[in-house]
């Protein structure tokens, strides 16, 4: 769970919640969810980019941190889109939040706990040209 750049206004609560699940061991998620994070058998690599005054972007931050919490096998970064713009150039995110799932598949804005959940778990799924 690593959050890079200035976790300013909004960002700094979803920080500041993700950090009080891993000190408490419990990543608050629904047990909808938990169920299926438990289902994990590969890593998960979560590479998210967000604006840091923005609710929505705050809202994707804590789940992204949340979920790292709840498996090992799960890794999420967050990313500061204005802090870190090569980067963003490098994976062609220039809008945020943007999620990319171990590099390879987006997930635009920031949907619900659950459907969020399963677009990330869906790019683990093999599909004839290799993994999602």
């Amino acid at each position: 769970m690593r959050f890079h750049g200035v976790p300013g206004s909004h960002s700094l609560q979803a920080l500041v919640e993700a950090l009080h699940a891993a000190s408490a061991g419990d990543s608050g998620l629904r047990a909808e969810t938990r169920a299926r994070i438990a289902e994990l058998r590969r890593p998960l690599g979560l590479r998210s980019f967000v604006l840091s005054a923005s609710p929505v972007s705050a809202r994707l931050s804590s789940l992204v941190l949340r979920l790292a919490v709840e498996s090992p096998l799960v890794t999420s970064e967050v990313f500061s889109l204005h802090d870190f713009p090569a980067l963003a150039a490098k994976y062609g995110i220039e809008s945020a939040p943007r999620t990319l799932v171990n590099d390879a598949v987006e997930i635009r804005g920031a949907p619900d706990e659950i459907e969020f959940v399963e677009e990330a778990l869906g790019a683990l799924v093999p599909r004839a040209d290799g993994y999602g």
